[in-house]
């Protein structure tokens, strides 16, 4: 008797399918991290002295003061952010005669809460949380309370009124030199009960929820004051080009999310196959010290785009990387061949 074939052996399908053959079982796909040197570093211990990077933490630090908000503006920001948390607040704590919705909280979110803000965007996001349904008769009635409230408090303290425009996601305040979109979801109970034809998007309520979600985890874990920024820097830029964004790659994977959504999901084959490329292209442009080209810092000669032209550093030639993924055609449908071959196959 062979070992394995006989009843309830392995090489027999018996019962409950415990011989099901190799191939029919489902696959699993295995997500890989792209290499990463500082990870690897044991493993690859290093022949010379680190290089010195003082010029580019120097170009670094130039350019982050370079795209972060002059004070003007985060004042402006920070004026307007103020007023509208006010009267915000005001309304979850004591409504009064409003009856258009009712108020759970009100929440700061986006990159004016994170910090993240950039030059010339001078626009902040709050989430006010429902816990009536979200319809469009609600959002546009807190607007109009909003705009009534925000411009009191503008001509008490003598400052330039606002003015509030409803859209898909709730509305936005604007006033001179600032905007803060106000973004507006419900209860979490409430999701089930939306109806398309009369509340906000089901997908933009969601989303409004989730970003909540984002700036809690971001307040209490993207804190690293001890990573120095031109490690960061490289580092970031080394596992784009090692692949981070291809397919079978593990990426970023959100950690807010229970189906671990990955960013690079959201790119189609092309767009990730020329993140990594592009990558790879400017981090041998910064190995041979044309960081400052790549931060933005200075323009190449000619007005090139070092990203998709040919360039040459200290006699090295550096070239764009040619795409490695080529959209195939779809294929022609073979159903009427199929059956001329099948009628052909009777006749005979």
């Amino acid at each position: 008797m062979v070992r394995g074939v006989g009843r309830g052996g392995r090489g027999m399908p018996g019962r409950g399918g415990m011989g099901r053959p190799p191939f029919n079982r489902p696959r699993v796909m295995l997500l890989r991290p792209p290499f990463d040197l500082i990870l690897a570093e044991p493993a690859f211990p290093r022949c010379k002295p680190a290089p010195d990077d003082t010029a580019l933490t120097q170009a670094l630090l130039k350019r982050h003061a370079e795209l972060c908000p002059t004070p003007s503006e985060q004042a402006s920001v920070l004026s307007l952010v103020t007023k509208l948390q006010t009267v915000l607040d005001n309304l979850v704590v004591a409504p009064g005669d409003f009856a258009a919705c009712q108020l759970e909280e009100v929440r700061q979110v986006g990159s004016y809460k994170k910090g993240t803000m950039m030059a010339g965007k001078n626009v902040a996001d709050i989430v006010v949380i429902m816990k009536t349904l979200p319809t469009k008769e609600a959002v546009e009635g807190l607007s109009n309370k909003v705009n009534e409230e925000v411009n009191k408090l503008t001509r008490a303290m003598g400052t330039g009124s606002v003015t509030c425009a409803c859209n898909e996601r709730g509305f936005t305040v604007t006033a001179a030199g600032a905007a803060v979109r106000v973004l507006v979801t419900t209860l979490h109970q409430n999701l089930r009960k939306l109806e398309p034809e009369v509340h906000l998007e089901y997908k933009v309520i969601s989303s409004h929820l989730a970003a909540i979600r984002h700036s809690r985890w971001f307040e209490e874990n993207a804190h690293h004051s001890s990573v120095k920024v031109n490690t960061l820097y490289q580092r970031a830029l080394s596992l784009l080009a090692g692949g981070l964004f291809l397919p079978g790659c593990a990426g970023l994977p959100d950690p807010c999310e229970a189906a671990h959504a990955r960013a690079h999901t959201a790119l189609d084959l092309a767009a990730q196959d020329h993140a990594a490329a592009t990558a790879q292209t400017l981090l041998r442009v910064v190995a041979r010290g044309g960081h400052r080209y790549v931060l933005g810092l200075q323009a190449f000669e000619g007005g090139k785009d070092i990203s998709t032209e040919i360039t040459v550093w200290d006699g090295v030639v550096v070239s764009p990387l040619a795409p490695a993924y080529q959209e195939t055609p779809e294929p022609m449908d073979t159903d009427d061949k199929d059956d001329d071959l099948t009628q052909d196959g009777v006749a005979a």
